[in-house]
């Protein structure tokens, strides 16, 4: 989305719901682990679309990534 008539210019980016993943995956941090582990859980990622977007990673990213979805798609232990 670009808005002509604002200024400064605005741009808002629509990220597809897995690419979204990746990224956060990739960063690592807590809030992202967490909103990674709840997309998961309401069922609205997949984990073998998420596993080959994350093998596009470098590596350091790939190992923060996997580590992420380690958790995320793993039931919780009751």
């Amino acid at each position: 989305m670009i808005c002509e008539t604002a200024e400064p210019k605005v741009v808002g980016w629509c990220l597809e719901v897995h690419d979204l993943w990746v990224a956060k995956a990739a960063a690592g941090r807590d809030k992202d682990r967490d909103y990674c582990t709840a997309l998961a859980a309401a069922g609205i990622v997949e984990r073998a679309v998420c596993e080959q977007r994350i093998a596009q990673l470098p590596p350091a990213e790939q190992r923060r990534a996997h580590h992420i979805a380690s958790h995320a798609f793993t039931p919780p232990r009751h």
